[in-house]
């Protein structure tokens, strides 16, 4: 739009920004420092202001994993911090994601050093890498360690993550996977570039996968291929009206 002297709203922006004039233009704009420097900024803005509270995301993982080792519940006040502890003990993965929920909001609130500090500390007791630029729902479990989370990548509520998986990007670009809420990434898995990965998808062991999964599919392989569709199975039926119920009854405690 060089040349006009009109102002134009947000959505004409958007629809000049679609066109491959503008596409050129906008990305001319960002290979210059002022650019550059704008989008890391509109970048880090975007993923601090969509980062989840942090007692939200601490409760409901201690949550999720003491349902997964088949004990109580965390407790509320004092206790609860003696169930992080213990379950940090137990889990090696779940301190690291502690520390990566503590990590986040120090970024968020602007205090240097110890965010990296924290980083290195992860990647010290577990090899688990979770990247500045990623959003972790409430509720995602890292069953172990070794795992590499890097790039502009959002994973949903009560999805698991294997070891050995690495999501990422795939080129130059910072985008990397989206991946829906109960999804279940197996053990060496690679998920690259701007994908996107649907709810309830299972993604098998060592597949490689480059392109976007419906949810409630099952794929494998190397590229990953679609090897089952889940959605209308009773069992997945059954969990989807148990999963509403929940919700149903959640919200009728809260009135």
């Amino acid at each position: 739009m060089a040349g006009s002297d009109a102002k134009p709203d947000d959505a004409a922006l958007q629809e000049y920004f679609s066109t491959e004039q503008g596409r050129a233009e906008l990305d001319a704009y960002f290979r210059t420092p002022a650019g550059a420097k704008a989008l890391k900024k509109a970048l880090i803005d975007e993923v601090h202001g969509r980062q989840p509270a942090l007692g939200v995301a601490v409760k409901t993982d201690a949550d999720v994993l003491a349902r997964a080792l088949f004990e109580r519940p965390p407790r509320r006040g004092v206790a609860f911090v003696w169930d992080l502890v213990r379950l940090s003990w137990e889990s090696d993965a779940f301190f690291a994601l502690l520390l990566y929920r503590i990590r986040v909001r120090l970024m968020v609130a602007g205090v240097p050093l110890i965010p990296q500090m924290l980083h290195h500390l992860c990647m010290s007791i577990s090899q688990v890498c979770i990247g500045r630029h990623v959003i972790l729902q409430p509720g995602a479990v890292l069953l172990h360690g070794q795992v590499v989370i890097d790039g502009r990548i959002e994973i949903g509520s009560y999805a698991t993550i294997a070891p050995w998986v690495t999501l990422g990007r795939n080129g130059p670009a910072l985008e990397g996977p989206t991946i829906g809420t109960h999804a279940l990434i197996g053990t060496g898995a690679k998920l690259l570039g701007p994908i996107k990965i649907g709810d309830h998808v299972k993604v098998g062991a060592n597949a490689v996968v480059l392109s976007d999964v419906e949810s409630y599919a099952t794929v494998a392989g190397i590229p990953a291929k679609l090897v089952r569709n889940r959605k209308d199975d009773p069992e997945q039926v059954e969990m989807r009206e148990a999963i509403r119920r929940a919700f149903a009854e959640e919200a009728a405690k809260k009135k």
